[in-house]
């Protein structure tokens, strides 16, 4: 019988032991929440680890300027100024349906740097670059090789 009377309280503390800390854990969380969420901008590391996968991982990265404005039934025509990577053409067509980043190429005359997925007949924008990371891994500078001037002279659109 004493054997019995030892194992009862063990039990129960075993027991106890696993439930309190688990029935705690809601209300701790709870409570705690805005401190164990948190945000904290990348380093400088992270920053250029993640331009050199944005850069490895893109079918082409041009400087273009919209000369055909995406509509819902065709894509934006774009004209390469400048071709980091991919194929050496004068023209890109550029989807905007399967995009957040495509408000730019529905307007006639805007210029930027382009990092695009897909091709080689259709390109989607996977990101309208604007990361001084990007710049430098590909050793460029937009806003010196080739700064956006408001109401500067448009391309024509090819024939």
């Amino acid at each position: 019988m004493t054997g019995s009377h030892r194992r009862l309280p063990l039990r129960v503390l075993i027991l106890l032991g696993m439930a309190l800390p688990t029935a705690a854990l809601p209300a701790f969380s709870a409570a705690h929440a805005c401190v164990l969420v948190t945000y904290s901008p990348p380093t400088p590391g992270q920053k250029r680890r993640s331009a050199l996968a944005e850069v490895k991982y893109a079918t082409a990265i041009i400087d273009g300027e919209v000369v055909r404005a995406a509509t819902e039934d065709r894509p934006a025509l774009v004209r390469a100024s400048r071709i980091f990577k991919g194929p050496r053409q004068a023209f890109f067509e550029i989807d905007v349906k399967h995009t957040g980043c495509d408000f730019e190429l529905t307007r006639k005359g805007s210029r930027m740097r382009m990092v695009l997925s897909g091709g080689p007949e259709r390109y989607f924008l996977s990101v309208q670059s604007d990361s001084r990371a990007v710049d430098r891994v590909l050793k460029s500078d937009r806003r010196k090789a080739w700064p956006y001037r408001e109401g500067a002279p448009q391309s024509q659109e090819p024939q």
